[in-house]
């Protein structure tokens, strides 16, 4: 099962570097277009809502796409006045990827990287770190993706941001946390 994770891994990378250029030739032009669109409807009519039919309000915000030197896209929006952030991060890296018998191994790739990492040997020191004050975190996995999502308030949003993307991009893959999660999962095992 860990030579599992260890070939999910790698075909992580190597799918996301797919994935990205894939998404530069489909994509590019209609998420621009959204983008626009959105930048327009901010620009023309301030988003304004109806809260109940009885009020309005206005969000003002701006989306910009980001493009990371690895070729990785993103939304960006903006709320100046929002005092909680939100990330999500996701990966095109779910069950399609796995033989049937092996379904579940992109399940257990999602809670391993939520553990044990470069900076804290042992997943729940991370989490206690992580969760602080008050911030969240979660983590789920479709037929397609493994999404990594975090909340927090706006004062610590660096420090969230790299402990998310440290667990991530640095796990330890602990023999001890692989049992664990298949102990509590038979599923894992069938």
């Amino acid at each position: 099962m860990l030579g599992g994770l260890l070939k999910i891994k790698k075909s992580l990378k190597n799918q996301t570097s797919n994935l990205l250029a894939k998404l530069k030739r489909l994509t590019k032009n209609k998420l621009i277009k959204n983008v626009n669109r959105l930048i327009k409807l901010n620009d023309n009519a301030d988003l304004k809502a109806v809260n109940g039919g009885r009020s309005e309000y206005s969000m003002k915000h701006t989306v910009s796409e980001i493009i990371l030197k690895n070729g990785a896209r993103g939304l960006l929006v903006h709320v100046p006045e929002a005092s909680v952030m939100t990330f999500d991060i996701n990966f095109r890296a779910g069950e399609y990827l796995v033989e049937p018998d092996k379904w579940e191994t992109p399940h257990l790739m999602e809670h391993m990287l939520l553990g044990a990492n470069k900076d804290f040997p042992k997943a729940r020191d991370f989490h206690a770190e992580f969760e602080r004050n008050g911030a969240y975190n979660n983590a789920s996995t479709s037929a397609y993706e493994i999404t990594y999502e975090a909340e927090c308030a706006d004062f610590e949003w660096d420090r969230i941001l790299e402990l998310l993307l440290t667990a991530i991009a640095k796990p330890l893959f602990l023999e001890e946390e692989f049992k664990t999660e298949t102990l509590e999962d038979e599923s894992f095992l069938s």
